[in-house]
């Protein structure tokens, strides 16, 4: 049977769940990923000209929520990884 690890994301969410979601190192680096990839979507908008110094703000606001959440998932993964977690160990 394949040893799970939780991970909560935002206490709200947590709340509305009766159990914690479940990631494995795999999940949690294409999550990573897809934050990065982000990232860099929010970054090209605001080199854009025509970017409202409002929507300028939202966009920096969400790249900073951004990298917020990858430090902790950063973080989350590299505590699996030392505890010996694998992805063919854990779905």
């Amino acid at each position: 049977m394949a040893t799970q690890h939780t991970m909560v994301l935002g206490s709200s969410a947590a709340e509305q769940r009766k159990e914690p979601m479940q990631l494995s190192p795999k999940a949690i680096r294409f999550i990573i990923e897809a934050l990065e990839q982000y990232q860099t979507h929010h970054e090209e908008r605001l080199r854009d000209e025509h970017v409202t110094e409002e929507e300028a703000s939202d966009l920096t606001n969400d790249h900073q929520y951004l990298e917020a959440l990858k430090i902790d998932l950063k973080q989350y993964h590299d505590e699996l990884m030392c505890k010996g977690a694998s992805p063919h160990k854990v779905r």
